[in-house]
């Protein structure tokens, strides 16, 4: 095949009867780019990237992600549904329980603002520290963020698998990938300038930043696969949700749209 998916020779094919090497292609799949990430489609009917995620990426643009490395690739399994891993990292109600002895010390649960977007995705922007042991960062601020303060916290939500958080100090995307109707895979990219991977001691500091990003993710899969032995009992009714979790509310009421369709208002 040649790079535009056309077959260029096929052997032994030629005494196959009605056989047209020139009817013969590979797939053709919709592909573009943004913040240095490549967006596979293979709908060929679907809107490109640009308006489909305009919420997204206007929301998103000032971390120059394309401007950023990636310093570290963090893969964690989790024993649980992909919707319960997704929905987590959007919900502030269970931070100062859950990562009360961890990122919970830091939070100001007064100032998250919640920015509800088009198709379930979501941006939620409040005041904390950067996830090392002592809220400190290693390497300094990211140069167009650091304006933005060391308590500049924000995470994203791009439907249907893609959670994004940030500090002033590194951006992190994160892509769950169900393995198992009861596993999940996880990718954690963390990107930070190309400068820290100059610095000599950059073995040792970036490990601040993973060491502490197991732990606090070691907290949630505690809580996370606990809800998954309870969805294997018949006795198990899903909770009410709390004002907290607004997020949540909106990121899952797309996901039942997209499986069943927009309810009928009347």
């Amino acid at each position: 095949y040649d790079m535009k998916g056309n077959l260029l020779g096929a052997p032994f094919m030629k005494q196959t009867k009605d056989f047209d090497a020139k009817e013969c292609r590979l797939r053709q799949l919709k592909l573009a780019t943004w913040g240095g990430n490549i967006f596979v489609n293979m709908d060929l009917d679907a809107a490109p990237l640009e308006e489909a995620h305009a919420f997204y990426q206007r929301t998103f643009e000032h971390q120059r992600q394309e401007d950023l490395v990636l310093a570290y690739k963090l893969v964690l399994d989790f024993e649980c549904n992909w919707k319960f891993v997704y929905e987590n990292l959007l919900d502030i109600y269970h931070v100062g329980t859950t990562h009360a002895g961890t990122i919970g010390r830091f939070h100001d649960e007064n100032s998250y603002k919640v920015i509800r977007g088009p198709a379930g995705s979501l941006s939620i922007h409040y005041d904390t520290q950067t996830m090392t042991p002592d809220g400190k960062t290693r390497f300094g601020a990211v140069p167009w963020l650091e304006e933005r303060g060391e308590r500049f916290a924000e995470i994203g939500f791009l439907p249907p698998n893609l959670t994004l958080l940030a500090r002033y100090d590194f951006v992190r995307p994160i892509a769950h990938w169900p393995i198992a109707p009861d596993k999940t895979r996880s990718v954690a990219y963390y990107l930070f300038p190309k400068s820290v991977l100059d610095d000599p001691d950059f073995d040792t500091k970036i490990m601040d930043y993973i060491e502490y990003g197991k732990k606090v993710l070691d907290e949630d899969a505690v809580m996370i696969t606990s809800i998954q032995r309870a969805m294997k009992s018949k006795a198990f009714m899903p909770g009410r949700m709390s004002t907290c979790e607004h997020s949540l509310h909106h990121a899952i009421g797309n996901h039942l749209e997209r499986l069943f369709g927009t309810a009928d208002p009347a």
